[in-house]
């Protein structure tokens, strides 16, 4: 069991980030969502206003907690950029969990991978990447009509099976390779010598 007096947690895996705040007795929480898919690091932020509004300051917080994925590339280094530069700040600690537990640790659940593809993470099994869709299974992506997104204050529920470490310790957790492009290769024109 970690422990801790206050947590800040995020996720940033999906279109839906999502941030909260909790505290150990789990007297106390706020949590908040925002729909921007691309651009996670102001959604962060302005997150954080609004519950520094309410009484819940980062700089009150002795544990951060992020999304290791899977998810979108991007998203899970922003999210794991945020949550240790607060640790960092605030000389706290930090842990992680699956995006798989932040949609639902008692569910199957799918996080897409590539396109037509998604990761599928069966109870007791580790996830695998699958092409259609499995029944009965929760989360997003192309052509899932209900979405489930990852919360952020699922982690004061997975409190008790995380460990905490400090900010440089926290890793992503990539299954895959990173479905990007590769730069062309383009030929350099130099100037005549002489």
């Amino acid at each position: 069991m970690i422990e801790f007096k206050k947590a800040f947690a995020l996720t940033t895996t999906s279109p839906m980030v999502s941030v909260a705040f909790f505290t150990t007795d789990g007297n106390s929480s706020w949590t908040g969502n925002s729909w921007a898919p691309q651009s996670a690091t102001s959604a962060c932020m302005q997150l954080c206003l609004s519950a520094r509004q309410e009484g819940y300051d980062i700089r009150d917080c002795d544990l951060f907690c992020a999304d290791l994925g899977p998810g979108s590339f991007t998203g899970i280094r922003v999210g794991m950029m945020i949550v240790k530069a607060f640790a960092f700040a605030a000389k706290g600690l930090c842990c992680g969990a699956l995006s798989f537990d932040l949609v639902d640790p008692k569910r199957d659940v799918v996080v897409p991978s590539k396109k037509g593809e998604w990761w599928h993470r069966s109870l007791g099994t580790e996830p695998t990447r699958v092409h259609v869709m499995p029944g009965g299974a929760i989360g997003w992506g192309n052509g899932i009509e209900n979405p489930y997104y990852p919360s952020a204050i699922e982690f004061s529920n997975l409190m008790s099976s995380l460990n905490s470490v400090s900010p440089e310790e926290l890793f992503p957790q990539y299954f895959g390779e990173p479905s990007i492009s590769q730069p062309k290769n383009r030929s350099v024109i130099l100037p005549p010598s002489g």
